[in-house]
């Protein structure tokens, strides 16, 4: 069993096999590895704004493919058409 924590919902003991999905989610795996110490105490909210930041960076750095927007995943607009 493996502890991961999160800042909203508290703590929990997963099986290992669990951990990828959980973390995609949000959550982080306790012990932490060097990178993730280096961003601080899990406890603060310093921690949880550093980690998001830097999982924003990584997300942007990746390039989005064409038409994305217009894609049936992609969410609808909702409410009056812009003015033109």
């Amino acid at each position: 069993m493996v502890l991961v924590k999160h800042p909203e919902i508290g703590n929990k003991h997963v099986e290992e096999s669990e951990v990828p999905e959980l973390v995609k989610q949000g959550w982080v795996k306790w012990p932490r590895n060097d990178e993730e110490k280096a961003l601080g105490d899990g406890s603060d909210a310093a921690y949880w704004r550093k980690k998001y930041q830097r999982d924003l960076a990584a997300s942007l750095e990746k390039p989005e493919s064409e038409g994305a927007e217009e894609s049936e995943d992609a969410p609808k607009r909702r409410g009056r058409p812009p003015k033109d």
